[in-house]
């Protein structure tokens, strides 16, 4: 043993595991013989049942571009097989085979993507041989993005105190109930929108809330919590002459008619201030970095609470930020603006123009009234065309 190296042990395992007992013959050779275990159909189906179970929300830019859905983000695939194990005494798979299934069978994720990348650079960026058209388009997109970044810095550095630079922006569906119970995980959600706004005057931010059971997130109830934001920061700052308004280029929420008129109504109802700047950044690019960190504040803030309905969201928004508490609204009413922007024809390119002046009535400003109660200003100019030239590179238009 000590000459060939060979410990008794690996004696004693060879006589007892590798020699035929009665021939004391060496057995024979074992490899390949071995078959893979399949699972009954029963046990995978058990497994997608479980999966399905959940309920899945989609994403909140990417819906037209992927097909992915998203669970609870408190959920991971340990713990929805420990749920999994609770209704069987010997569970049927594997956490592996229970993972592998996920996986591959699903497309699913745990949280909401929280930084959208650009389609149009990455489009860019996947193209081996772009055309000409190709590269002077992007070469346009990377422009602009440049220019309302130097843009939005120009308008950090405003000091002030008549002119309010205001960040506007819908924070991603927030569902409730939010707490690490059993029942809540397979149970129906209540999507809760959070419509988010920061004033430069004080640093303060602003969260208009309603449940689905209230309004849902069309450009009509984006207009209506704008305004509602827009009336509060215009009662507390009494001194404003002039505002600053910077959202997204999304046509659907922010860059449409029905936008345009709720600004247009609600600077008939403040005389006080003479104009609003209606400026949007490139899209894919966010410049209301400001928002999007209050954005963050509250989902942190949600990670470690229990939330169960839309009051104890209110309740927790107000305590997400202890220095600078958030001036939090309950949207109750929405005015309808969508049936009266129907009858006006506004003559501005919503799908290309970067920034809206609105101002006060002038004497080379037309006059429009509409109903009995709305009066709003349409542009003088004879042509959008002869607009873009006088305004230069920015697409500035004036209403």
């Amino acid at each position: 043993m000590r000459t060939l190296d060979i410990s008794a042990k690996r004696i004693e395992y060879f006589h007892s595991n590798r020699l035929d007992a009665i021939t004391n013959t060496p057995l024979q050779s074992r490899h390949g013989t071995h078959a893979k275990k399949q699972l009954p159909m029963t046990s995978v189906q058990s497994v997608h049942d479980h999966i399905k179970s959940f309920p899945k929300q989609e994403s909140h830019y990417c819906r037209a571009s992927t097909a992915r859905k998203y669970l609870d983000a408190s959920l991971s695939v340990q713990k929805m097989y420990e749920l999994y194990c609770e209704d069987y005494d010997v569970p049927p798979v594997k956490l592996h085979k229970y993972r592998e299934i996920f996986n591959t069978e699903f497309n699913l994720g745990f949280q909401l993507p929280r930084n959208d990348r650009c389609d149009r650079c990455e489009e860019f960026k996947m193209n081996q041989n772009p055309s000409e058209d190709d590269s002077t388009k992007f070469a346009e997109h990377a422009n602009y993005k440049l220019l309302s970044k130097a843009n939005r810095d120009s308008d950090r550095s405003v000091i002030d105190n008549n002119h309010a630079i205001i960040c506007i922006d819908l924070q991603n569906v927030l569902t409730l109930p939010h707490a690490n119970v059993k029942s809540f995980f397979f149970s129906r959600k209540l999507s809760v929108y959070n419509f988010t706004g920061h004033c430069s005057l004080d640093s303060t931010g602003y969260c208009a809330v309603w449940p689905e059971s209230t309004a849902g997130r069309t450009g009509n109830d984006m207009a209506s919590a704008c305004v509602a934001i827009l009336n509060k920061i215009a009662e507390k700052h009494t001194n404003i002459s002039k505002i600053t308004l910077w959202s997204d280029s999304c046509v659907a929420q922010n860059r449409n008619s029905v936008m345009t008129l709720a600004l247009l109504k609600f600077l008939s109802q403040h005389n006080s201030i003479q104009q609003i700047n209606q400026k949007f950044g490139a899209s894919g690019h966010s410049v209301i970095q400001e928002v999007d960190n209050i954005h963050s504040q509250i989902e942190k803030k949600m990670r470690n609470s229990e939330i169960y309905s839309p009051v104890g969201l209110l309740r927790l928004l107000k305590h997400v930020n202890s220095r600078k508490p958030f001036d939090v609204i309950q949207m109750k009413r929405f005015t309808d603006y969508h049936s009266k922007a129907r009858f006006i024809h506004f003559d501005i390119p919503f799908t290309k123009v970067k920034e809206i002046v609105y101002r006060q009535p002038t004497s080379d400003v037309m006059k429009l009234n509409i109903g009995s109660r709305l009066q709003t200003n349409l542009p003088a100019y004879k042509s959008v065309a002869q607009l873009y030239q006088v305004a230069g590179p920015y697409n500035l238009f004036q209403v």
